[in-house]
């Protein structure tokens, strides 16, 4: 339906060509509406959305200066504005009614372009029944999907279908809907617009397949006819690394079948309801180890048959800063007792000590943590440990120590690391984890010493001489 009289659409085309420009940088939408309390999750699909009683417009006319008229969808479907030009848009994709709008005014503004944008899109109240955990009406926007419409219900509820959903108008029509392609996909064709006056039906779930075992994605999914091994294994999001791909186990009416997936012909395979697909991990045929204490890479982990010691100190990673790698010790729990080794990471790093050692099922591999403390002793005026800082250079802990006594020297300071082993530093220097700083007397105090020593002797023998005469 299209009413347009001649003295509306020169009406019209008057004001659009009198009407002064609008500034380049101030959108359409800017410049009649303030910003929406609303949002949407994408782009309205102008192709797709279906106009109706509420939904609010902005009709743009562009030519020599530029219009923008607000409209609103009237009840009877209708679009009106000045002059008593009026166009019926109702049921309309938002592109369709477009379309018929630039033709109503083709005649009469031949070098005006014509655009319809979507202001706001109208409230509608939507029936969600069956198997959710709210059942009964729900308001949306009418730019709202059926995930959306479901999410506003609870969502299906345990025994809720996601692929048999119906959609049922006021006419008793159904139509089926899987919004599987959409969950474990993102296909959008599988979540469409909500139509106005529908009821949303989720039935209870039926037949479905269990996938359980080395995937990514266990649990039941729900059978649709003509569906097959690789449908399901897409939905469970493929394997894990430790899929035993070689060796699936079907299980079917009480029967176990072994299937060899070795190529696209055996993910061809259909399935039944009730089936139960059951992926191998490899891991019973790995030897399983133990990471522990300082490695960047610790607990249970897995090694191929034939790995070494020197392969397991390769799968720690960094251990530089928190490890005491010389005294790592290596136990090993098959053995009537248990039997321990020390091992140096050190060499093993660099090819030497046990390189080839084979490595067994529950092997320990145990690296000690170094303290992470700093030990200032010696001729300073609060000796003892500090909380470790890499940042802190000798000086700083020399200051946090209280600094050194009138006996100590800076000039004397010495290192004994965690392996005993023992050097002298510089305020400037860098200190490790579990290092001990010892602050030594300077010469002059030692000197002084000597010397109170010696008068003290001198004095003693003087008055032992006194006395005896």
């Amino acid at each position: 339906m299209r009413i347009l009289s001649c003295a509306a659409a020169m009406l019209l085309l008057a004001a659009a060509a009198t009407a002064d420009p609008a500034p380049p940088a101030e959108s359409p939408a800017e410049a009649v509406a303030e910003s929406p309390e609303w949002s949407l999750d994408r782009p309205v699909d102008r192709e797709r959305y279906r106009l109706g009683p509420g939904d609010r417009l902005l009709l743009v006319l562009e030519g020599r200066s530029l219009r923008r008229v607000p409209l609103t969808v009237l009840p009877e479907g209708l679009v009106d504005w000045e002059g008593g030009l009026q166009l019926s848009v109702g049921g309309l994709s938002l592109a369709e009614a477009e379309a018929r709008a630039a033709e109503a005014l083709a005649d009469w503004m031949p070098d005006v372009t014509v655009r319809l944008l979507l202001l706001e899109p109208r409230r509608l109240e939507v029936y969600v029944l069956g198997e959710v955990r709210h059942p009964g009406p729900v308001e949306l926007r009418a730019s709202a999907r059926v995930v959306e419409a479901l999410r506003a219900a609870g969502g299906p509820g345990p025994r809720g279908s996601q692929r048999f959903i119906e959609l049922l108008d006021v006419d008793g029509a159904r139509r089926r809907l899987d919004i599987y392609p959409f969950h474990m996909a993102g296909d959008w064709s599988a979540n469409p617009y909500v139509p106005p006056g529908q009821v949303l039906y989720v039935p209870v779930r039926r037949d479905t397949v269990l996938v359980i075992g080395e995937v990514n994605r266990t649990g039941a999914y729900e059978w649709a006819e003509g569906e097959t091994l690789g449908t399901f294994l897409d939905y469970a999001q493929g394997f894990t690394q430790d899929a035993l791909q070689a060796s699936i186990l079907l299980e079917r009416d009480e029967r176990e079948v072994e299937i060899q997936l070795v190529g696209e012909a055996d993910r061809q395979m259909a399935l039944r309801p009730g089936d139960v697909l059951v992926v191998g991990s490899r891991k019973p045929l790995l030897n399983r180890v133990f990471l522990e204490g300082a490695g960047e890479r610790t607990g249970e982990i897995y090694l191929s048959p034939g790995e070494t010691l020197g392969d397991l100190v390769r799968r720690l990673g960094d251990t530089r800063g928190r490890a005491l790698p010389e005294q790592a010790i290596l136990e090993r729990r098959r053995e009537d007792r248990d039997r321990f080794q020390r091992v140096n990471l050190r060499e093993l790093l660099q090819g030497r000590g046990p390189v080839d050692l084979p490595i067994e099922n529950d092997d320990v591999l145990y690296v000690p943590i170094r303290g992470n403390q700093v030990f200032v002793l010696g001729e300073v005026e609060a000796p003892g440990a500090l909380i470790y800082n890499p940042s802190w250079n000798v000086g700083k802990y020399l200051a946090m120590a209280g600094g050194t006594t009138a006996r100590g020297s800076r000039g004397k300071l010495r290192i004994i690391d965690v392996d005993g082993a023992e050097r002298r530093v510089r305020t400037t220097d860098h200190l490790h984890r579990g290092d001990i700083l010892l602050v030594g007397r300077s010469t002059l105090s030692i000197f002084t010493d000597v010397l109170l020593a010696a008068v003290s002797v001198s004095s003693l023998i003087l008055a032992v001489n006194a006395l005896s005469k």
